[in-house]
């Protein structure tokens, strides 16, 4: 398996153009056909992120039969069916298709999400974590610059069948590379109560919960770059791209600093300007402000998840059997997803029964950042608890 690890990268790298295609044009379709509806379009991605966190709970012994190759890929496909009922949908408005999205993002998610971890901790050498796991960054970056004017110029003359093109253009090299591994299998034994079992798993849970709060704003951003830039998938497509372009010169400045530092350290300080950025998003007036925000939000967020994953996936390899392995990687999918889709089912409630607008949002997860640092910096154990 260790031999395994650019096939991996390129493997997960391919699929990144699926997550970004979702991330920023997938919701922002939704916010449209939902007659831009903030509360309809959060609510509907809170029930997919709670349903996999659920089904996450009672499904991974499956997962371990089938093995890891054959569900990354019965993933991807339950991935492109996703975009098809998206397309479906936005034709026919029927609501059947609708119900459709929602389980083939599901099964996606359940089919794909632990694999691909199981493939990067085990394909990565002891004592090599920070620098294989900073090539993975750089490959989903480069799709992460390529993918949004693809995807916003489609977008803008075909609609959502614009959308399944470049998805099904991704899935080939995908599936080409998943295919090429081993098809692994483990004998999961998931309990959610082993959370309180011991230290690691309460960090796991504090780490959980730390980066369970960027996910619904990152869902939330496009659509508020989409209304500010008069509601065009074009120029969504082109912005996102240049901002990705600038943004991947100054994360290689950046994230030099970083390897210099000490990631449980520096996990706590980018938590801060972590606060900082949604700040700056609260006070986006303007297009400038908008560019500058997204170009800062898009470094702190690149280099909080590389902190963040050297130091989950240093938790991962301190295991004593793969019992144990398998098992961190399904509880933090467990609690992390539980976490996103209860965020955004409160989101979409605040804004349906109290006018929560999308500003009031970003100052909310501004202000709890700030508190989650003043927690950890000033008062807390955490940064003294090994795994």
């Amino acid at each position: 398996m260790k031999n395994d690890f650019k096939t991996i990268s390129f493997a997960h790298a391919s699929y990144g153009v699926l997550s970004k295609l979702i991330s920023i044009f997938g919701i922002v379709f939704f916010y449209k056909i939902f007659d831009f509806s903030l509360s309809k379009t959060l609510f509907l991605f809170g029930v997919i992120f709670t349903s996999y966190g659920i089904l996450v709970r009672y499904s991974t012994g499956m997962l371990g039969k089938i093995g890891m190759s054959k569900s990354a890929r019965f993933g991807l496909i339950a991935f492109g069916l996703t975009f098809c009922c998206l397309a479906l949908f936005d034709k026919t408005q029927n609501t059947l298709f609708l119900l459709l999205f929602i389980i083939s993002n599901v099964l996606g998610k359940l089919f794909y999400h632990i694999p691909s971890q199981i493939f990067r901790v085990e394909t990565i050498k002891s004592g090599e974590l920070g620098d294989k796991l900073g090539f993975m960054k750089i490959l989903w970056d480069i799709v992460g610059f390529l993918t949004p004017i693809a995807g916003g110029f489609l977008s803008e003359y075909l609609g959502s069948v614009g959308l399944l093109i470049l998805v099904f253009i991704a899935l080939v090299p995908s599936m080409y590379f998943y295919s090429k591994l081993e098809n692994i299998k483990y004998n999961f034994t998931l309990k959610s109560g082993h959370f309180f079992k011991d230290r690691t798993y309460r960090n796991l849970l504090k780490l959980s919960f730390i980066a369970s709060f960027q996910n619904p704003v990152i869902y939330i951003w496009p659509i508020w770059i989409f209304v500010s830039l008069n509601s065009s998938f074009k120029n969504l497509g082109i912005f996102s791209s240049i901002v990705m372009f600038f943004s991947l010169i100054l994360i290689k400045i950046f994230g030099k600093y970083l390897d210099k530092h000490n990631k449980k350290d520096a996990l706590i300080k980018l938590i801060f300007f972590r606060g900082l950025d949604f700040i700056l998003k609260f006070l986006s007036i303007n297009q400038i402000i908008l560019f500058v925000s997204d170009i800062y939000g898009k470094i702190n967020r690149a280099l909080f998840s590389i902190a963040h994953d050297t130091y989950l996936f240093s938790w991962y390899e301190h295991h004593d059997s793969k019992q144990l392995f398998d098992e961190r990687i399904a509880l933090r999918e467990f609690a992390l997803n539980i976490l996103i889709g209860l965020y955004l089912l409160s989101l979409s409630f605040l804004n349906l029964f109290f006018y929560f607008s999308i500003n009031s949002i970003f100052l909310l997860f501004g202000i709890i950042y700030f508190i989650l640092y003043l927690k950890f910096e000033l008062w807390d154990s955490f940064r003294n608890e090994g795994s």
